[in-house]
């Protein structure tokens, strides 16, 4: 297993795998090229920034990232992407990528990690798995101010 640090750059190598992993079960997403380049480069161009992708051989496998943010008790790093090519899923490959990714964040000072995930036994589940819970203190709400693309 090889791990490499994100560059912007890497937007472009990662975008496949994004769509092949979020356009199907559970989440069951519609993205494009173009949708999945511009939010993934919006969240590179956030401060303190970071990624990891994991490559078996030559082969990209999965990635991983969010930013860092500072919080008056600490430093705790969201992370808001975290995608492990579907014919791998279940293989531990997700496990060893989180692992990776922890160690890191660590070292460079991370407190605490929070994230938001679907809510369902197979995303939910692989956190409860690695000792994350779901916080009693936070919720995340929604309103949607706008229809569908056509205004409808």
């Amino acid at each position: 297993m090889t791990y490499i640090e994100m560059k912007d750059e890497d937007i472009s190598k990662i975008t496949d795998l994004y769509i092949r992993t979020f356009n199907q079960e559970p989440w069951n997403d519609h993205w494009e090229a173009w949708s999945v380049q511009k939010r993934l480069n919006q969240m590179a161009k956030t401060p303190d920034f970071y990624g990891l992708m994991m490559y078996q051989d030559d082969s990209l496998v999965g990635f991983i990232l969010g930013n860092q943010q500072q919080y008056y008790d600490g430093i705790k790093f969201e992370i808001k992407e975290f995608c492990i090519d579907p014919h791998h899923q279940s293989g531990g490959y997700g496990t060893k990528l989180l692992a990776e990714f922890e160690k890191r964040l660590l070292v460079q000072g991370v407190d605490e990690i929070i994230l938001l995930t679907l809510k369902d036994p197979r995303t939910e589940g692989f956190y409860h798995k690695k000792n994350y819970v779901t916080s009693n203190e936070m919720i995340m709400m929604n309103k949607k101010i706008r229809g569908k693309k056509n205004g409808g």
